[in-house]
Order: C-alpha cells, then structure tokens, then sequence
C-alpha cells in the first residue's frame, strides 16, 4: 500500500478525521473487536505510514542537497552545534570534572591570553568567586 502525501492537506484531514468519532470521555480504554477499533487501528496504520514515507522524501532530499554541495538542515545543525561546544574544555579533579568555558580555565590557571579581561570584561578575581564559596557561607 502506497500513501501519496505530496499534498499535506491530505495527511493533515487523515489524521485529523481519524480521531473525530472517539470522544475523549468514552476512551477509558482502547475499542477492542469492534468497528471502531478497526476504524481506529487503520487510521492510525495510514498516519504512521504517511508520517514514514514524509520523513524518508526529507532524508532523501537532505542527502542530494549534500550531494550537491548546498547547505542542508542537518549540516546547519552540525555547524551550531561546533560553534556552541568549540571553546569548551572538560577539567577533571579526582572522582570530579567539570566543563568550563576556554577562557575561564586559562584565566584561572594564570595562562597569559592576549586581551582577555579587557575583550570579556571579566577578571580573573570574578572568575574565582564565581566557582568557590566562602568559608562562612557553608552550611552544616
């Protein structure tokens, strides 16, 4: 059985038609042995299938964009994620670890950056009050 879903207004009244006779009140349980349990598990059938076939054209259409050279989702999305994770580091102490940001871990190991507090408008003081507590502030 195939499901044309070139046109999603089809796929949007399959699936919204589908749950139209099943009041919410009267759904304790699934119908079972019934006409609507038929109805109900072949709506359901057709909307995983349409949904299948969907998400198999948009991989298809992601790998001949690669294929071509043009920027596809999954590559924008691989782009973002490098971007947020590339000035990251992971510092272990012991049984901890920890992950900072690059330049925090430079400044607190006293690792001279070029311009660093003045490009960040942070000090290496603010850095270390920032991930210790004083003394006094423990509870017990």
């Amino acid at each position: 059985m195939v499901i044309d879903i070139s046109n999603c207004f089809n796929c949007y009244n399959l699936v919204t038609y589908a749950f139209l006779p099943i009041q919410l009140n009267q759904c304790q349980h699934p119908p079972k042995k019934t006409k609507e349990g038929v109805h109900v598990q072949v709506y359901l059938t057709m909307a995983m299938k349409a949904l299948t076939t969907a998400f198999l054209k948009w991989q298809q259409d992601q790998l001949k964009l690669e294929a071509l050279g043009k920027p596809s989702t999954w590559e924008m999305y691989r782009r973002k994620l490098k971007v947020l994770n590339q000035n990251k580091l992971i510092v272990f102490a012991d049984d901890y670890f920890g992950i900072f940001p690059s330049h925090e871990v430079f400044m607190l190991a006293n690792v001279p950056v070029r311009d660093t507090e003045k490009e960040l408008n942070i000090t290496r003081d603010q850095v270390y009050a920032r991930y210790t507590e004083p003394l006094g502030d423990k509870k017990s």
